[in-house]
């Protein structure tokens, strides 16, 4: 039996190619993706010239999950969040350093309104530039976006209901 998702309304993008080389200036750091894994279709996903984000169409309550490992250092900490429309820090985890590598998740609940998008942010403070992405001891980087419940949507006047 099969994962039915005629209608489920989900976004997940990851990167699967190559590492991404995170700079330790401490300024946070957006994560381009490359791959995408959809059901439904209430997202414009990929914005030309912005393969870094989520576009929401549909009013609703989204269930936001993101994930990354850092490369392994003994120093400084690795940090994880999301921002909203270019915006605030939901969803922050932090952890300190470690001598194996730092997976971090983290997911949230926000409410989403057509024209908002997602993206997820990285920092870290460990005294050199530190590697995310696809090497033998990382997992892949990602970031999904499902809707959990539909809101009345002013612009189409219309209810989402999957």
């Amino acid at each position: 039996m099969g994962l039915n998702t005629q209608n489920a309304h989900f976004a997940k993008v990851t990167r699967t190619t190559a590492t991404l080389s995170i700079a330790v200036s401490g300024t946070p750091q957006v994560v381009p993706w490359e791959a995408i894994i959809t059901a439904g279709n209430p997202f414009a996903l990929w914005v030309v010239g912005s393969p870094n984000r989520i576009t929401i169409q549909k009013n609703g309550w989204y269930l936001l999950a993101g994930g990354v490992t850092f490369a392994a250092s003994a120093t400084g900490d690795r940090e994880i969040y999301f921002v909203k429309t270019g915006a605030g820090a939901y969803g922050r985890q932090t952890v300190k350093s470690a001598t194996l590598a730092n997976p971090l998740a983290t997911s949230t609940v926000l409410r989403l309104v057509r024209g908002d998008y997602i993206e997820l942010f990285v920092n870290q403070t460990s005294g050199g530039a530190l590697n995310i992405g696809m090497t033998a001891a990382n997992e892949d980087p990602y970031l999904s976006v499902s809707l959990i419940r539909p809101e009345y949507d002013f612009v189409t006047s219309e209810v989402f209901s999957g």
